[in-house]
């Protein structure tokens, strides 16, 4: 009992997991304002403010632990936790990819084989997601510090940058 790995076979009306539909906010549009100087001269900075927090809140304490469970009960076989496509599990949902570090310390700890496949999936994709930023910035410094964006530089920052992340770089010490 796979899930089908095709987005567009899931019927499902609501992609929210969120077990207690009672406990669910009203929808409302964000000011994307709030909690910055920019709305500081709102005069209903105190209510956006108050309904970034609130959102934020029900983000953390009740969509993301249902994402969790969620996750594990659909997941259940090792070929299955293999095709799983977190990003778009994660965007069904509506929790930005940011907050996976959180979405894996939901998942148990247990010696549950998709539990464990599951945190490793997660894993992976923090680490791959954190090395692309990485190799972004040393590329942005590399064409600013030579002022060029010339392909072989920018090959040679990649080769140095995967020789350093892989151990095979003389200073693989410094990077780690």
């Amino acid at each position: 009992d796979e899930p089908d790995p095709n987005p567009s076979a899931d019927a499902s009306p609501n992609p929210n997991p969120n077990p207690n539909p009672e406990h669910t906010p009203e929808p409302k549009a964000l000011n994307p304002d709030a909690l910055t100087a920019f709305g500081r001269h709102d005069e209903d900075v105190f209510e956006h403010n108050r309904d970034v927090k609130e959102a934020t809140l029900f983000l953390f304490r009740d969509v993301i632990p249902a994402l969790a469970t969620s996750l594990c009960a659909k997941y259940k076989t090792a070929s299955a936790v293999r095709k799983m496509n977190v990003s778009l599990e994660m965007h069904k949902c509506g929790v930005n990819m940011r907050h996976l570090g959180l979405l894996r310390a939901h998942i148990p700890l247990d010696a549950e084989a998709n539990h464990v496949q599951i945190r490793q999936i997660l894993l992976r994709e923090i680490v791959g997601r954190t090395l692309k930023q990485l190799l972004r910035d040393y590329m942005r410094r590399w064409m600013r510090s030579e002022r060029s964006s010339s392909e072989l530089g920018l090959i040679m920052v990649v080769v140095n940058f995967l020789n350093l992340t892989t151990g095979s770089h003389l200073n693989r010490n410094l990077f780690w």
